[in-house]
């Protein structure tokens, strides 16, 4: 090994456990694996954020990241403002990447400190029904004797007979003209 390589080794050693290493080998990682521009924007937004909370903390080693380190980041992105389904995935990105840092670094000893913090809850809200209008709409797009036009139409047709569409009994319904 030459000395140039010996000492890129150490210094790769010495910054082994630097946060914003790991986070940059993730983000080089997901890139690598050909994730969509979306998603690696997503996972370069959402850690950002987490590194913006660490310096705030004077964490800057992976090391330092402890469950309650994770806890009071998700107080903290409640705190300024983000709702219970985007904590929900911030909490997922800070996940992803923990996992994904305990198994390139396989540390011994060491337990992922995400392991022990719970997800945090996420309410599930009902979305508004579509009214027969927009679903009848939705239909005259649907071109007849074209193979997408006829299965999206038969679709419709079941969603719309199993009540996932609409709201109440077939009772209450107003006369859907197809």
């Amino acid at each position: 090994m030459s000395r140039r390589e010996l000492n890129q080794w150490l210094n790769l050693k010495i910054q082994d456990d630097h946060l914003e290493v790991w986070l940059e080998a993730f983000l080089v990682d997901r890139k690598a694996q050909n994730m969509a521009e979306k998603t690696l924007d997503f996972y370069s937004t959402k850690l950002a954020i987490f590194t913006r909370f660490c310096d705030s903390q004077a964490i800057n080693r992976i090391f330092q990241i402890t469950p309650d380190t994770i806890r009071r980041y998700l107080l903290w992105l409640e705190a300024n403002g983000h709702n219970a389904g985007g904590v929900h995935a911030y909490y997922r990105t800070l996940k992803t990447f923990l996992l994904w840092w305990e198994t390139e670094n396989e540390p011994e000893d060491v337990r992922n400190p995400v392991c022990k913090v719970k997800p945090p809850k996420v309410g599930i809200e009902p979305l508004e029904p579509v009214s027969l209008e927009d679903i009848a709409r939705i239909l005259g797009t649907c071109r007849k004797g074209e193979f997408y036009g006829d299965r999206d139409r038969a679709n419709l047709l079941a969603l719309l007979e199993i009540q996932v569409l609409g709201r109440g009994n077939h009772a209450s319904r107003k006369s859907l003209f197809l």
